[in-house]
């Protein structure tokens, strides 16, 4: 990964406030995704302008991806874990992902 130098002090309130409206995003959807019964397991905000959360796989993802809320972008197999799938959709301005492994 690429870090640029912030040199000037509006280059540095306009990345702080980048950061800070990532934060919030996050919190958003980890309130809402929450409150709907998913269990978070990772949030990460490393590139602030997409957000993503990490939920564990259950049936409601499964349900999102037949009614065309979700869909799947990543597929492949590893050694160890054999085939995977991984599904996305948004939430309060955030990309949430789970992976599926076995399929």
């Amino acid at each position: 990964m690429q870090t640029v130098q912030i040199h000037s002090q509006a280059q540095r309130h306009v990345v702080n406030q980048l950061m800070l409206s990532a934060a919030q995003r996050l919190t958003c959807a980890i309130e809402q995704l929450s409150a709907e019964g998913y269990t978070v397991i990772k949030a990460d905000f490393a590139n602030p302008a997409r957000p993503t959360v990490t939920v564990q796989n259950d049936e409601r993802c499964h349900a999102l991806i037949d009614s065309g809320t979700a869909a799947y972008y990543a597929f492949g197999k590893e050694d160890y874990f054999g085939p995977y799938r991984i599904g996305q959709f948004q939430c309060a301005g955030c990309r949430v992902i789970w992976a599926e492994f076995g399929h």
